[in-house]
């Protein structure tokens, strides 16, 4: 495969303003000369103390590589009721060229640490499938199925191309000032914000910290990701023009890339964190707390061997094979195959999914894409946002008899020769993650720090909080705003105790139905008239994409994130975000001759 691309992220830099630095925005100290809101930071021209961004380079990528693969199969009837089918898969798919790239940064490496290199690509990606088909008794009505296969994926070339080393492209963060990240905090605007670096070509560093410095981005090994399938259901023909099917499917994804910041940690952690009141305490109480914000801040959020090793300015991001997911379902199916006009099919299906990721780019907002603590990935764990528990679809195709082969020209072409076919889709939701909207625990990222739950608050409702200080006003807790809502906001130094995707969206319920009308010409020759109505009630159902197109929505715009945020304005208001799924029209004509 020759793939040549090129692509540069927030080449002309990304600048986002928080409200107010008094609930932590600022996942670092970012030396305003002032404790100025987001606003005045705005308006004064200081650096943003929620979120800065740039990156440099134009070097082209190269996602030329190889791709050897081979499959062997056979089949064995091993009696008249019982066939056995045995495959297997080898998949060899090399690293892409452009991947080489890491090697310029050789020097950056660290023994035992991390080793900037060409991946090393996988070499024993071996698929087993085993099937098998068994009909008991004789009358050939029944077959009963089962199966096991594995599948492997490849990583796709949108990961690598964002992962350039320093040499070739670099991203700077406001708040990691130092080697070539270097800007004014004052008049940060106006002098450019965030350097623009190299430019095209190549970089060389003058010492090895400089380099490490500088250094964003790391590519581990190669490690495929793959998932392993397996099936196993029962059919059944009855009445001759029924059948009826159950079967249970599961689903692993193993392998799959999460986003991770492998320099970083969690300041906050469930052993050190900052206590958010329901109720008001007293100063007495709040004076006897030990733990502060300022201790949470003394803990620093560089992991000690990444920052004792040089690496320390930005945050090295890397594309890890640490998701995985799991999927069992339930499906059962009956069939009404086209006779006498009528043709129906009735399917319901129960499934639950977990998982520890979604995304692993900024696809989406309902869910993060990356890890609230990638120190602790094993608190992602819950309900995958693509989890719906129930589907139930009924579909039916109503050839009408009624005059149909009356001898009279206008009654069987005017009243007569209709077909309808009416469709209902019924599933339950997906659920959303809900954010705090700053960064919790000051790992240095915001995007995926949740809330604090209060089990006896009321479900669908969230609260900001306000910080409590000691008498020598230093942060040490916080108090909801309101003491009855679900979900509490985390504050600067609070560990967050919400799972991953817990606020429901709104469900599907949806009918469809088309018309025809045919009118025969002559013999051999036929007019038909079509009408097609896309949820014909005009039901508003609020949910994330769409019922009536094909298309492509990720939802990553602001509206949506305020709605996910405790103490929004518009929190849980999927009415003011998501479209309504309104009503849609088709015509058709169609001449046969």
């Amino acid at each position: 495969m020759i793939s040549p691309q090129s692509f540069t992220q927030r080449a002309r830099g990304d600048y986002y303003y928080c409200g107010t630095l008094d609930f932590g925005c600022a996942p670092y100290d970012a030396g305003q000369p002032s404790a100025a809101s987001g606003l005045e930071n705005y308006l004064f021209d200081y650096a943003p103390e929620d979120f800065g961004e740039r990156s440099t380079g134009n070097v082209q990528y190269a996602g030329d590589q190889y791709s050897i693969y081979a499959f062997g199969n056979d089949e064995w009837r091993l009696t008249s009721h019982l066939t056995l089918s045995l495959g297997l898969r080898y998949e060899f798919t090399g690293t892409p060229a452009g991947t080489g790239l890491q090697s310029k940064n050789s020097i950056s490496s660290v023994p035992g640490l991390i080793t900037f290199q060409r991946p090393e690509p996988q070499k024993k990606n071996f698929a087993p499938r085993v099937g098998f088909a068994y009909s008991p008794g004789n009358s050939g009505d029944t077959s009963i199925r089962g199966g096991f296969a594995m599948a492997y994926d490849v990583i796709y070339d949108n990961l690598p191309i964002l992962s350039f080393p320093p040499q070739a492209s670099s991203t700077c963060d406001v708040g990691a000032a130092g080697g070539s990240c270097t800007y004014t905090t004052s008049g940060f605007l106006a002098n450019g914000g965030l350097p623009v670096g190299s430019g095209s070509g190549f970089k060389t560093f003058p010492t090895q910290l400089d380099a490490q410095e500088a250094t964003s981005a790391y590519i581990p090994n190669q490690k495929l990701p793959y998932s392993e399938s397996w099936n196993i259901g029962i059919q059944h023909v009855f009445a001759k023009k029924y059948i009826a099917e159950v079967r249970y499917v599961g689903t692993k994804g193993i392998h799959l890339p999460v986003q991770a910041r492998i320099n970083r940690q969690a300041e906050a952690t469930a052993a050190l964190s900052l206590p958010t009141y329901l109720a008001a305490p007293t100063q007495a109480q709040l004076d006897s707390l030990t733990t502060t914000l300022n201790t949470i801040k003394a803990v620093g959020n560089y992991v000690p061997v990444y920052k004792n090793a040089g690496f320390d300015v930005a945050s090295v991001v890397a594309f890890e094979p640490w998701g995985s997911s799991i999927y069992h379902g339930l499906q059962s199916q009956l069939t009404r195959n086209f006779t006498n006009g009528i043709q129906f099919q009735a399917a319901w299906t129960w499934s639950h999914m977990f998982d520890n990721s979604t995304a692993d780019v900024f696809s989406t907002v309902l869910t993060p894409r990356r890890a609230q603590d990638w120190g602790n990935f094993s608190g992602e764990r819950s309900a995958s946002a693509l989890d719906h528990r129930h589907r139930v679809t009924m579909s039916m195709i109503y050839d009408m008899p009624f005059f149909k082969k009356d001898g009279n020209w206008f009654k069987r072409n005017l009243i007569g020769n209709w077909e309808v076919a009416p469709i209902w889709t019924f599933q339950t939701p997906e659920y959303a993650t809900v954010r705090s909207g700053i960064d919790s625990n000051r790992n240095g990222d915001a995007a995926g720090d949740r809330t604090v739950i209060n089990p006896k608050g009321v479900p669908g409702t969230s609260s900001l909080v306000t910080p409590l200080k000691n008498t020598g006003g230093v942060v040490v807790g916080y108090l909801a705003v309101d003491p009855n809502a679900y979900y509490i906001q985390a504050g600067s130094g609070v560990f967050p105790t919400a799972p991953r995707n817990t606020l429901k969206l709104p469900r599907i319920n949806s009918w469809d139905m088309s018309a025809i009308k045919k009118f025969s010409v002559r013999e051999g020759a036929e007019i038909e008239f079509g009408a097609q109505a896309l949820n014909i009630f005009n039901h508003a159902q609020h949910v994330p994409g769409s019922l009536n197109q094909i298309n492509s929505i990720g939802y990553t715009s602001t509206e949506v994130t305020n709605s996910l945020q405790a103490g929004s304005s518009n929190f849980g208001a999927f009415d003011t975000v998501f479209s309504n799924q309104p009503r849609s029209l088709g015509l058709s004509l169609k001449f046969t001759f």
